[in-house]
């Protein structure tokens, strides 16, 4: 399995986990975990088959001030993220808010940073989605200091 850093999110107090194409009133199906304000690198894991085609098997995002402390979150939550679009992000709660209302998300943000994507994407330095290989429930990983999450994880495989 390989991992490749995809690039870095702003998280605020509160983050969510999850496929993109629900509202935040979906509570069904997203998680809301509370999360170190800051900077996040975010990782995907994937493997490769024999045609060379990547497969995600996993999205990580690291408080960049526990990147020294790092280790793949193992600490599953009894959470999962449900997934209906093939697509999973981990979000800064009130930017997802901006995109999504009354279960009605913005139509140009859901073309331009789900449909149009390949393997991941970066949206607007606030969240990250990937891939998830189908639809499905996914568990939800996390550590923390204080009670307070600092490093997340969705696994896909």
């Amino acid at each position: 399995m390989s991992k490749k850093k995809i690039g870095t999110i702003t998280l605020g107090e509160k983050t969510m986990l999850s496929d993109p194409c629900y509202g935040v009133e979906d509570t069904f199906c997203n998680v809301i975990i509370d999360t170190i304000p800051g900077e996040y690198n975010v990782y995907v894991t994937y493997t490769t088959s024999k045609w060379d085609d990547k497969c995600i098997t996993s999205i990580i995002a690291i408080h960049k001030d526990y990147i020294k402390k790092y280790r793949t979150p193992n600490n599953e939550e009894n959470l999962s993220c449900a997934v209906d679009s093939g697509t999973c992000g981990i979000f800064n709660l009130d930017y997802y808010k901006e995109y999504h209302s009354a279960h009605d998300v913005n139509d140009e943000w859901y073309d331009n940073n789900v449909v149009k994507i390949d393997d991941y994407t970066i949206t607007d330095n606030k969240g990250a989605i990937t891939t998830s290989g189908g639809d499905g429930s996914y568990p939800i990983y996390a550590e923390y200091k204080d009670n307070v999450a600092y490093s997340l994880r969705v696994k896909f495989k």
